[in-house]
């Protein structure tokens, strides 16, 4: 697979997780290299800008059950 890949859900959920226990970016790449290496995923590198993007304008705003739903289903930023 190559880096243009979505995130799949366990990804998304580490992302989440991640950001909301203030895991600094390092930290959650490592995390997500490794699930990619155990899962047999090709490798998705996360992108700062992506991270930081997440971290300020999605969740800062969301709710345990619209967060839910973004490990789901992310929705762009317009829609939230």
């Amino acid at each position: 697979m190559n880096s243009r890949r979505n995130y799949t859900i366990g990804e998304r959920a580490i992302l989440v997780l991640g950001i909301r226990a203030n895991k600094p970016y390092h930290e959650i790449s490592r995390l997500l290299k490794k699930y990619q290496d155990k899962n047999y995923l090709g490798q998705r590198i996360l992108n700062l800008s992506s991270y930081q993007m997440v971290k300020d304008k999605y969740l800062p705003n969301l709710t345990d059950e619209q967060v839910w739903e973004y490990i789901e289903s992310p929705q762009t930023l317009s829609n939230i």
